[in-house]
């Protein structure tokens, strides 16, 4: 990895040590590493929080490991917020990386992510699953309607970023307020996406060199029901002039996907979910599910 510019990883986790321990173990072997690694652990138990401390340990003396545990969990943004804050009071001006620990990436990934990263310009990398097969190198926002794109340019430039994997200047990413912390999960990157763009920060993915993310697990999935239809209320009322186009076709869809899913699981959930998502968001809940 060769960057003139300085380097900070920034990774928010959740009840997930073996995913952070792949990651940083990873991370420890490259022959470039970054200036600095700062891990949020919004931990959902005791063993996981002890868990990711002496993960921490393990590596502190091959990278230079921060980690915030402060007994609360203020979702994915505002992890992130945190973190970002934490590195402007320590007079950090380069590149933020936001990373998902469970996504996978090589040190020559990092190099082509940061060589697309700079002020005025945000990056992420296309992504592969985990059979190879190719999601996307460019992600499309037509109406609210999220589309992933596969094209055969190098360089695309992308309507939103995925949250999972990206590169900012820290000062642009804190210059439009960072994620909105009231998301608390899904939504926020293309709510963020929308905010750099109107602020003049032009967005592109590069497939010189890929990331892999692996599949949910059914339970991951059914857990994100509630915050994927509730914040796309949140969305379509953040910003000036957003299009509502597709909005009531989403919900529909949704409620048609859900049925189906809470009769092939035999379970009630993914129902309940949908429909408490809904009321929330036509009410303006925002924040943690209560």
């Amino acid at each position: 990895m060769q960057s003139s510019q300085q380097v900070a990883i920034s990774i928010v986790n959740y009840g997930d040590g073996e995913s952070l321990k792949h990651l940083l173990a990873e991370v420890s072997k490259y022959g470039a590493k970054p200036d600095y690694l700062l891990v949020y652990d919004s931990f959902s138990s005791d063993k996981n929080k002890y868990l990711v401390a002496e993960l921490c340990d393990d590596f502190s003396s091959e990278l230079n490991i921060s980690l915030f545990a402060e007994g609360v969990n203020p979702g994915y943004g505002g992890g992130h917020n945190h973190n970002a804050r934490y590195l402007k009071s320590i007079k950090f001006d380069g590149i933020l990386v936001v990373v998902n620990p469970d996504v996978i990436f090589t040190e020559q990934a990092l190099a082509d992510l940061l060589s697309h990263s700079n002020h005025g310009v945000a990056a992420m990398l296309a992504a592969k699953d985990e059979y190879g097969q190719v999601l996307y190198n460019c992600l499309r926002l037509n109406g609210i309607s999220q589309q992933w794109e596969v094209n055969d340019n190098p360089l695309s430039t992308t309507d939103y970023l995925a949250g999972s994997f990206f590169g900012i200047h820290i000062d642009d990413y804190l210059h439009v307020g960072g994620f909105q912390d009231h998301y608390f999960l899904y939504w926020e990157e293309v709510d963020l996406s929308l905010r750099l763009k109107a602020n003049g920060v032009n967005l592109v993915c590069s497939s010189g060199d890929y990331i892999m993310r692996a599949s949910n697990s059914l339970g991951t999935k059914i857990n994100a029901i509630y915050y994927l239809i509730r914040n796309v209320f949140l969305f379509v009322n953040d910003g000036e002039n957003r299009s509502r186009t597709g909005l009531y076709g989403f919900v529909f869809k949704n409620f048609l996907r859900y049925t189906f899913w809470s009769l092939r699981y035999r379970k009630t959930t993914p129902i309940i979910s949908f429909f408490k998502g809904l009321s929330d968001g036509v009410q303006g809940v925002d924040g943690v599910r209560r």
